[in-house]
């Protein structure tokens, strides 16, 4: 048994969880499981924060999420999926904000997308675009450019 290894047990024995510190603070990877013995969550950590790569598995053994963490703040692509395997909902994070969120329903179809818009002049203040299924994209300001793709209805202006 390594020492710097906290592991727990529900009451039939089998394992509940595992976490491995360093100088008293969370370091490396962390373990959940089901009662059942499957496993739930996987995470990894440095000194106390959230760093790498975290995922979560049904009680069936389906991954239905994963995201990324870099010094405690979340990073990058984070992707939820449906029982059925088809992603659910995708989410990017870049310098501690989401900066895009897509969202498919159960059978792959894009539902809504949600891009902030970036300033042509970077001393104003970005708006948000979102583009749904029903509405098609709307826009606080054409001066603004957008990161959603035109659809055939929109009309240059």
């Amino acid at each position: 048994m390594n020492p710097n290894e906290l592991k727990t047990r529900y009451p039939n024995g089998r394992a509940e969880s595992k976490i491995t510190y360093a100088n008293g603070k969370k370091n490396g990877l962390g373990i959940e499981w089901y009662e059942s013995g499957g496993k739930h969550y996987e995470t990894a950590w440095i000194d106390d924060k959230p760093h790498g790569v975290w995922s979560g598995w049904d009680e069936d053994g389906r991954k239905w999420y994963e995201r990324m963490w870099v010094d405690g703040n979340q990073w990058g692509f984070g992707t939820y999926w449906h029982g059925n395997g088809k992603k659910k909902f995708e989410t990017l994070h870049l310098k501690r904000q989401v900066y895009a969120n897509i969202e498919w329903d159960a059978e792959g179809n894009v539902i809504k997308t949600d891009f902030p818009t970036i300033p042509a002049n970077p001393r104003e203040k970005p708006h948000k675009a979102t583009k749904t299924r029903d509405t098609g994209v709307e826009r606080k300001s054409e001066r603004y450019n957008t990161l959603t793709t035109k659809t055939p209805s929109d009309k240059p202006t």
